[in-house]
């Protein structure tokens, strides 16, 4: 909707690493919905056991007591394994209990991804639609892997008529097998979210890149487009290890710069 046309007014070129569930699913994202929710949420009173095992009983204010009730509904959801369903019923119930029209944000399609339609649309246009797993996800073992991935590539062949060959790593996230389950896979490149510059020096499937998120300032973001940034000195390590159980899943969001940022402290 804002960035498609400015790549064609400009003549841009640009790569889409499109996960596929959402796209088909057309619902809001869950973890990015539960945090706008709490973002939009005007500073109030929150007593209810709607939400979470155990009553929440807080007041809405600053960024701390957002993040507190994010991550109490996050892990809520994780602990007790709820289908995709019942995470929207869950987001339902938030914004009701914070007094957002959530209907109104799912006509807007606020959070959500770009559906087939419009995934073949940017690819005719000329964006290069590449993979980033059907779900998000970087499962340790490699059958379920290659499943995530498989599932992305059939999906994305189906909307564009192209057959992608190159990768993102969901959140940035590695581990060292991975890289021989992407060559059988036929991968060709894999981009992580380590920042730095591009040369011939590196590893095909470890490709840093710069990960831009509300945290990085525009002076920052200018030095990169530069190519001065990669001297400057970087505020933060991005995650690079693929988490194994839910615990580590919801340690690895916490570490992720817009995750953080998006628990209102600003937007």
């Amino acid at each position: 909707a804002r960035a498609f046309p400015l790549l064609r007014e400009f003549d841009f070129p640009a790569t889409v690493y499109q996960t596929t569930y959402y796209s088909l699913k057309q619902v809001p994202i869950f973890p990015l919905m539960c945090s706008y929710l709490l973002w939009l949420a005007k500073p109030q009173a929150l007593l209810t056991d709607r939400l979470t095992d155990s009553t929440i009983d807080t007041h809405l204010e600053g960024p701390d007591s957002r993040a507190q009730v994010f991550w109490a509904v996050l892990r809520f959801a994780r602990r007790h394994r709820l289908t995709d369903d019942a995470k929207q019923d869950l987001l339902a119930t938030l914004a009701a209990e914070l007094g957002i029209d959530y209907e109104a944000l799912l006509r807007a399609r606020v959070l959500q991804l770009m559906n087939p339609q419009e995934v073949g649309e940017i690819s005719q246009a000329g964006i290069d639609v590449q993979l980033h797993t059907h779900r998000h996800r970087s499962p340790g073992d490699e059958a379920a892997y290659r499943k995530e991935l498989g599932t992305n590539r059939q999906l994305i062949t189906q909307m564009t008529g192209r057959l992608p060959r190159h990768f993102c790593y969901p959140s940035g996230a590695t581990k060292p097998e991975f890289a021989s389950w992407l060559r059988k896979e036929g991968v060709r490149s894999a981009t992580t979210c380590r920042a730095g510059l591009v040369s011939t020096r590196n590893d095909r499937l470890a490709l840093p890149r710069l990960l831009d998120h509300s945290g990085l300032s525009e002076v920052e973001f200018e030095a990169w487009l530069s190519g001065v940034g990669q001297f400057v000195a970087r505020r933060r390590a991005e995650p690079t290890v693929a988490p194994d159980s839910p615990a580590e899943q919801i340690q690895l969001l916490e570490q992720i710069p817009h995750f953080g940022a998006l628990t209102p402290s600003g937007g």
